[in-house]
């Protein structure tokens, strides 16, 4: 893990490309273990490339048990963190979706309302910057 973490640290495409390739499937299981969860979100925040983020952020929300990952005590922190690095509105759209289709699941749940209150400060911060993003719930 820790070998893993600073070879990603190093923001060498190539080797980064490789390593998230080479975890192709494992991004879920990764995403909701205390430990493992760190290195997803190093994935996410530290990689240069956006093939990678787009890579690991579409096989986190296209799972069929997103629910669970949004409500994971480790998972929720990593969909922050694909909210966080999701620069493309595409990207960010995609994730925001994703949450507002399970929004009433969410938003009472401990770790659930988390990345909804979290995506909702973002929301508010890309509004001031003249994007228009809406979503029609609030806590």
């Amino acid at each position: 893990n820790y070998v893993v973490q600073y070879v990603v640290g190093q923001k060498i495409k190539e080797a980064t490309r490789s390593l998230a390739k080479n975890l192709q499937g494992h991004f879920e299981n990764l995403s909701t273990n205390k430990f493992s969860s760190h290195l997803v979100e190093k994935f996410l925040k530290e990689s240069d490339d956006e093939f990678v983020i787009k890579f690991i952020i579409d096989e986190l929300v296209n799972k069929s048990n997103i629910l669970m990952l949004l409500q994971d005590q480790y998972a929720n922190f990593v969909i922050q963190s694909a909210l966080d690095v999701a620069e493309e509105v595409s990207m960010f759209n995609l994730i925001v979706s994703v949450i507002e289709k399970n929004y009433q699941s969410l938003r009472n749940h401990p770790y659930g309302k988390r990345v909804v209150l979290h995506m909702n400060q973002l929301m508010r911060e890309k509004q001031r910057g003249h994007h228009h993003y809406q979503f029609q719930h609030h806590i």
